[in-house]
């Protein structure tokens, strides 16, 4: 199979700024070997690219968390119903299909009150750590 570098996306999302179905970063073999194998992908930090001025600024998050909810949450239990199979591939979502062949929730109701709060919790927990982010990305 070849694949065609320039691919683009037939129906990209209106919201999307970019039609690209492939990215591309380079690498040697073993380092390629590396990020297949554990599923992780790093890239350089500002300082070590050509422009040290390159994001000098500070990462915000500005969201409606009641969106964020909603929209967490439904794919949660997506995954934790066994409805989606395409959210596996990263640890959480690996996490939530154990979850759910393991725990057999009575309906979507019973799901979303036994995970009430969870959404919430995490994006109070990562805004209180951006500080302390944003000071180690200043530094790197």
């Amino acid at each position: 199979m070849i694949m065609k570098f320039d691919q683009k996306i037939e129906n990209k999302p209106q919201d999307w700024k970019n039609d690209r179905l492939h990215f591309f970063k380079y690498m040697s073999f073993s380092t390629a070997e590396i990020v297949l194998t554990n599923r992780t992908l790093r890239w350089s930090t500002p300082r070590t690219m050509n422009d040290i001025y390159d994001v000098q600024f500070d990462l915000g998050l500005e969201l409606d968390l009641e969106t964020l909810e909603d929209l967490a949450y439904e794919k949660m239990w997506q995954v934790v119903s066994g409805r989606s199979s395409s959210d596996v591939v990263t640890p959480m979502g690996q996490l939530l299909h154990v979850f759910g062949a393991t725990v057999n929730f009575e309906s979507k109701t019973q799901f979303l009150q036994d995970f009430d709060g969870v959404v919430r919790e995490g994006y109070e927990k990562m805004l209180a750590k951006l500080p302390e982010t944003q000071r180690q990305f200043r530094e790197n």
